[in-house]
């Protein structure tokens, strides 16, 4: 499947005389648009026969929807190349690839071929896709055209603020509350499991230390470093 665009406002005035079809460069038997197809002309092969010219229907290689479209190109020389059609195309309009330069997709559709006059800035006003560049503009491209989702901000459902740290479930203020509720419940003399237990939170020794930080239960220290410790023998044994 190609891609296709609509030439935009300005297109035919940008293109202004540039040729909508060129002769690629040691292949005189075809030709190439700025648009992104390729032609063979009318010839006759080396047995005097007529070959009458058409649009060449390019192919996807590989046979994936993402790959790049490929033709088959005969050269004056009886060569016969495979080739991808932003290679032949770029070919054609700007020369063979300069040195520590790449082929690039502005937009990063491998089907979409259009050459665009004037580098970056026919690109930026749409008014092709296919450039020379370097790797660094070309991964800048990618980052372009497949920039990363927002991130997502849950909120609590009791006070709608944003969830802190890994619980991803409460904010700042529940995890206050449940602080004071755990001290409370230590308190009443519930030991930290049977506390964790009841709030439906999984580390007692977590508890402990929220209770301290947030209810003032002063024994927490104590209490934690005894719960750690029973948690240690538990596992241990």
């Amino acid at each position: 499947m190609t891609a296709t665009r609509e030439a935009p406002a300005g297109y035919d005035a940008w293109m202004e005389g540039i040729p909508l079809w060129k002769t690629v460069p040691g292949a005189s038997g075809y030709e190439a648009s700025y648009r992104g197809k390729v032609r063979s002309l009318t010839r006759r092969n080396r047995a005097g026969a007529r070959i009458r010219g058409r649009l060449l229907s390019a192919r996807q290689k590989g046979g994936s929807d993402d790959r790049y479209l490929i033709v088959g190109i005969t050269f004056d020389n009886g060569d016969r190349r495979t080739m991808t059609v932003q290679d032949v195309v770029l070919l054609t309009y700007e020369g063979p690839c300069p040195p520590g330069l790449i082929r690039r997709h502005w937009n990063d559709v491998p089907t979409d071929n259009r050459w665009a006059p004037g580098g970056e800035l026919g690109c930026l006003n749409g008014y092709g896709n296919l450039v020379y560049g370097d790797d660094p503009s070309n991964r800048a491209d990618r980052r372009r055209n497949n920039p990363k989702p927002p991130k997502v901000i849950r909120l609590c459902e009791p006070h709608g603020q944003p969830c802190k740290g890994r619980s991803a479930t409460r904010c700042a203020e529940c995890i206050r509350l449940f602080g004071i509720e755990a001290a409370a419940l230590l308190r009443s003399g519930l030991t930290p499991s049977e506390a964790a237990r009841r709030l439906g939170y999984r580390s007692p020794e977590g508890l402990v230390q929220q209770a301290a930080r947030y209810g003032g239960y002063r024994e927490a220290s104590l209490t934690a470093s005894l719960v750690l410790l029973a948690g240690v023998i538990a596992r241990s044994g």
